[in-house]
C-alpha cells in the first residue's frame, strides 16, 4: 500500500512500527500528533507442518515486511534525519525465543493453539487457575502453555534458548540489539505480578522457568537503545536514532492522544475485538470472564473482554467468501465492496448469525469460521452478521466489565482499530449499545500512542501531565472524528435482536472443550478419554496490590473429577 502523505513536518516526525495479528504498519507523525505518512503490509501466520493448531511468526520475512513499510514512509518526508524517535507497537501474547548470540530459535504469533494437551493439564491441575489468580491471564493467550510445549516437544531448541521476548520487544531488539519488555506487553504473557508490574518469581517457579530467560522490565518510552547500524542499512533509518521500549497495541491506543480515563469504554475493532476500561487498581474479575493487565501508564491496569477473531472473520470472508460474487458484479476487491453489500442488508443479516469463538480464562479458545457450514446467504448478510456478533459481544463484555468495576453506564465509547474505518460498523454498535460511539479521525490509536511515548522518552516532547493532556507541545493533536449516534430504529431491533442472541450463543463453560481439542490433537489428550473439569477457583474479587493479602481472598479449589497428563 502507497504511503498517504499529509505533508512533511519541517521540525521532524516520529515513527512508530506496529506488529498487529493481521499485519504491520508503519506510521509517521509531526510531533502535535498529525498524521505525515502510514504503510501497511497484511501479513498471516502459516502452520508448522505436522503441527496442528500452531500460528508461525516467521521472524525473517516479517521483518522484511516492516522493513518495506519503513522505507515507503521515509519518501514523505525531506531525509531519514527528520524521524527523531520511533516508538514499538505489537499484539499480545505472541512470544520469540532466542539463542545465547541472540538469534531467534522459535516464535509464534498469538493465536498460536499448539499446546492443547498442555493447556487441558494446566487446566484439570489448576495450574491455569494459579496463573490467572496470579497474573490475571487467559490460558489460551499465556506463555506458560506454549513454554511447556516448546520444552516438551523440541527439547534441543528448549535446550538452546537463554531469552524470551514478546513481539514489541522484537522490534526493538531487532532495531537496536538490546532485548527489554514493558509492562503492558510482557503482562499479556500471564507471567506478571500485575500490582509490582514485574514478572512473578511464583510463577516461574509454578512452571519450571529460570529467571535468567527473563528480560528486564522498563516503562512505557523508555528509550531501550538506538538504531544500529545493520539495522540502519535494512531500514534506512539513520543510525543512533533513539527508539523507546514497546507496548501493547490496546495500551498505546488508550495511552494518546489524550490518555487513559478511569470509566472510558474503549473497544479495539481488529483481528481480535476487544473491550478495554482503564482501572486504578490491579484487579481480577473472579469468574475467569476478564482479562487483567497492566496498563502503559504506571499505577493504571487495564480490564478487557476478547472476542476471538472477528476481524479475521471479516478478513475471511473478504479472501475466501466473496471471490465469485467479486468476479461476477466486476468491482474491485476489499472490504469497501463487503460494507457496501452489508449496508444493504436489514438489521438481523435475514437471520444469519456468526459464530466468534467464546472465549475466557478457561478456555482454549481457536480460530475457527464464522459459520459451522457454508451459508445459503450471500456475503452481504454474511458481513452483517459478523458485524452484529462483534458488537454483541462488545455489549454483553461491557455489561460484565461495569459490574466488575461498579460502573452503570458508559458515557464514552470510543472506537479504534480497523473496524473504524468502516462507516456501518460503528453506526452497529452504537444501535446495539444504545448510546453514541466515537471514532477518532485518526484511527491508527496505537501507533500514535507509541509515537507520543517515544517522543517523551526521547525529550522531543515534554512528559506527559495528567489524563486528558494534549501529547505535543504544539497544539496539534488527532481531532474529535465522527460519532455514530443510534437510530430509534435501529435500537430498537437490535433490542431484541441482542436478547435472542444472548440466549443462543455459545458461552466458555467449566469444563474443557475436549471434543473440540480431541478433534485438533487426535492423539488424544487425557488417559480416562473424558473431558477433565476446570480446576477453577471460587472467589470474590482479588486486588493484586503489592504486598497484599491476595491469598486470603481466594477460597479453595474444586475437586479434580477426571485424570489428566502429568507431563507439561
Amino acid at each position: 500500500m502507497t504511503a498517504r502523505s499529509a505533508g512533511a513536518a519541517a521540525d521532524g516526525c516520529l515513527l512508530a512500527l506496529d506488529a498487529g495479528t493481521g499485519g504491520c504498519r508503519a506510521a509517521l507523525f509531526t510531533a502535535g500528533g498529525r498524521p505525515v505518512a502510514l504503510a501497511r503490509r497484511e501479513w498471516s501466520h502459516p502452520a508448522d507442518a505436522g503441527i496442528p493448531g500452531s500460528q508461525s511468526f516467521e521472524v525473517a520475512g516479517n521483518w522484511e515486511l516492516i522493513c518495506a513499510c519503513i522505507r515507503e514512509v521515509l519518501a514523505a518526508v525531506p531525509g531519514p534525519a527528520a524521524v527523531q524517535a520511533v516508538g514499538c507497537s505489537s499484539m499480545g501474547g505472541g512470544l520469540v525465543l532466542y539463542d545465547r548470540a541472540g538469534r531467534e530459535l522459535w516464535a509464534c504469533a498469538n493465536g498460536d493453539t499448539r499446546a492443547g494437551r498442555e493447556a487441558v493439564a494446566m487446566l484439570a491441575s489448576g495450574t491455569a487457575a494459579e496463573l490467572y489468580r496470579r497474573g490475571g491471564g487467559w490460558i489460551a493467550l499465556s506463555a506458560p502453555p506454549r513454554l511447556a510445549w516448546v520444552r516438551r516437544h523440541e527439547p534441543d531448541r528448549w535446550a538452546a534458548a537463554t531469552r524470551l521476548s514478546m513481539i514489541a520487544d522484537w522490534i526493538v531488539f531487532r532495531l537496536t540489539g538490546t532485548l527489554v519488555t514493558e509492562a503492558s506487553i510482557g503482562s499479556t504473557s500471564g507471567m506478571f505480578d500485575l500490582g509490582r508490574r514485574a514478572w512473578s518469581p511464583e510463577i516461574m517457579t509454578l512452571c519450571g522457568l529460570e529467571p535468567a530467560l527473563f528480560p528486564e522490565v522498563v516503562e512505557a518510552g523508555t528509550v531501550a537503545g538506538r538504531v544500529s547500524a545493520a539495522a540502519s542499512r535494512q531500514t534506512g533509518l539513520p543510525p543512533g536514532t533513539p527508539v523507546a521500549a514497546g507496548g501493547l497495541d490496546t495500551a498505546l491506543g488508550l495511552a494518546g492522544p489524550r490518555g487513559a480515563v478511569p470509566g472510558k469504554l474503549t473497544v479495539t475493532g481488529g483481528s481480535f475485538w476487544k473491550q478495554t476500561v482503564a482501572a486504578n487498581s490491579a484487579a481480577v474479575e473472579p469468574a475467569g470472564r476478564l482479562r487483567t493487565i497492566c496498563h502503559v501508564q504506571p499505577g493504571q491496569w487495564l480490564v478487557e473482554g476478547i472476542s476471538f477473531y472477528a476481524g479475521s472473520a471479516l478478513r475471511w470472508l473478504r479472501d475466501q467468501g466473496v471471490q465469485g460474487v467479486r468476479a461476477a458484479a466486476g468491482r474491485p476487491a476489499g472490504y469497501a465492496w463487503l460494507e457496501q453489500l452489508a449496508a444493504a442488508v436489514p438489521p438481523g443479516a435475514r437471520g444469519l448469525t456468526a459464530r466468534l469463538a467464546p472465549a475466557d480464562a478457561w478456555t482454549w479458545a481457536h480460530w475457527q469460521p464464522p459459520f459451522s457450514s457454508r451459508p445459503a446467504a450471500g456475503a452481504g448478510e454474511q458481513a452483517r452478521a459478523i458485524q452484529e456478533a462483534a458488537a454483541y459481544s462488545t455489549r454483553l463484555t461491557a455489561g460484565l466489565i461495569g459490574e466488575m468495576l461498579g460502573l452503570s453506564a458508559w458515557p464514552t465509547v470510543i472506537l479504534t482499530g480497523g473496524a473504524a474505518r468502516s462507516t456501518l460498523w460503528p453506526q452497529i454498535l452504537a444501535d446495539v449499545l444504545g448510546g453514541p460511539v466515537s471514532v477518532p479521525d485518526h484511527v491508527e490509536s496505537a501507533a500514535l500512542g507509541a509515537a507520543v511515548l517515544a517522543g517523551r522518552g526521547a525529550g522531543i516532547l515534554p512528559p506527559g501531565g495528567a489524563a486528558g493532556d494534549p501529547p505535543g507541545a504544539g497544539g496539534e493533536s488527532v481531532g474529535p472524528g465522527r460519532v455514530a449516534h443510534p437510530s430509534p430504529a435501529g435500537q430498537r431491533a437490535y433490542d431484541l435482536l441482542y436478547e435472542r442472541w444472548a440466549a443462543a450463543a455459545p458461552r466458555p463453560s467449566n469444563r474443557a472443550d475436549h471434543a473440540a481439542i480431541e478433534r485438533l490433537y487426535p492423539s488424544g489428550m487425557t488417559r480416562s478419554g473424558t473431558s477433565p473439569k476446570v480446576n477453577r477457583p471460587a472467589c470474590s474479587c482479588s486486588w493484586l496490590t503489592s504486598g497484599g493479602p491476595v491469598l486470603s481472598t481466594w477460597q479453595p479449589y474444586v475437586t479434580i473429577t477426571t485424570s489428566a497428563p502429568s507431563q507439561m
